[in-house]
């Protein structure tokens, strides 16, 4: 009786289980599950979505157009800042809200053109641009205002004077007498930069475009007074006389005039430490030597 109770255990009247050491297994049981159904997400307008805290729209993001002179990066940034905050359709002139193919896109239109009519009143500071911005005030029709910036800023009118400033400054600025005191290379890319400016202002005339020689031209004029970046056209001038070899092209000379910089930087920045480091060894040692005894 106590072989028969350790072997098949206590069980209920009627319940049948398998023996031990018959091979046949008992019965499966499964656990009851219920499956819960994922919720459906809900579906938000374009307007929701921009009103929503994700990215977090800040008038402060967008920069200040002081100067007409400032045009080419304004633009450019207020481009990129745009289209971060999801604001691109308002300065895009062929957009045209439609609820039937994108629900929402109209009042996300109005949200967005009158976050973008604050940023115009807050950092359009010429006065051109001002006045474009209050012909606006009653419509507040950003997209309208975006437009007539552009316009004015591609005329004959202040293209023309643009690229006449742009060449004087080209033509008269030289590195050792600017005053400049951010470095070779950067000095280096900012005339690369007013370069390229002066280029995109007459875009649609080919004729004014910058040739590489009169890019290099500048370039020699305004690292002239410097002797070690002045070299790099000295010895390419004794390359083609010794060795008959081509002129550098821009590409060329802008490397070699870039390496030379970055190695003048370099020193520059060392011996900045060691004068530093002396400074401080000096400043140690005389408060050391005004202690008292």
């Amino acid at each position: 009786m106590f072989n028969h109770f350790r072997l098949n255990g206590c069980k209920p009247p009627g319940t049948c289980y398998p023996s031990a050491g018959t091979g046949v297994a008992g019965p499966s049981v499964h656990p009851t599950t219920t499956e819960i159904a994922p919720r459906p997400t809900p579906t938000r307008t374009r307007a929701e979505r921009f009103r929503m805290k994700g990215v977090k729209r800040d008038y402060d993001s967008y920069p200040e157009l002081k100067n007409d002179d400032q045009w080419f990066d304004w633009e450019s940034t207020i481009t990129q800042v745009a289209e971060y905050h999801d604001c691109q359709d308002v300065l895009d002139a062929t957009y045209v809200p439609d609820d039937t193919t994108d629900p929402g896109s109209t009042e996300f239109y109005k949200t967005a053109s009158a976050f973008m009519n604050i940023v115009f009143r807050r950092k359009v500071l010429t006065h051109t641009g001002i006045a474009i911005v209050r012909r606006h005030f009653d419509n507040g029709d950003s997209a309208a205002i975006w437009q007539e910036l552009k316009q004015f800023y591609s005329s004959g009118l202040y293209v023309n004077e643009f690229r006449r400033k742009s060449m004087n400054f080209l033509s008269t600025t030289q590195l050792h007498t600017s005053g400049w005191t951010r470095g070779h290379v950067n000095f280096l890319l900012m005339m690369q930069k007013r370069m390229d400016q002066c280029d995109k202002a007459v875009g649609n005339n080919p004729a004014l475009l910058l040739s590489d020689e009169q890019k290099i031209q500048f370039l020699k004029n305004a690292v002239s007074g410097v002797t070690d970046l002045a070299n790099v056209s000295n010895d390419d001038v004794k390359r083609q006389v010794t060795q008959g070899a081509a002129p550098f092209t821009y590409d060329e000379y802008t490397r070699l005039l870039m390496h030379c910089a970055n190695t003048m930087d370099i020193r520059d920045e060392q011996t900045s430490a060691a004068h530093q480091n002396t400074f401080r060894i000096m400043q140690h040692d005389i408060q050391d030597d005004d202690e008292p005894a």
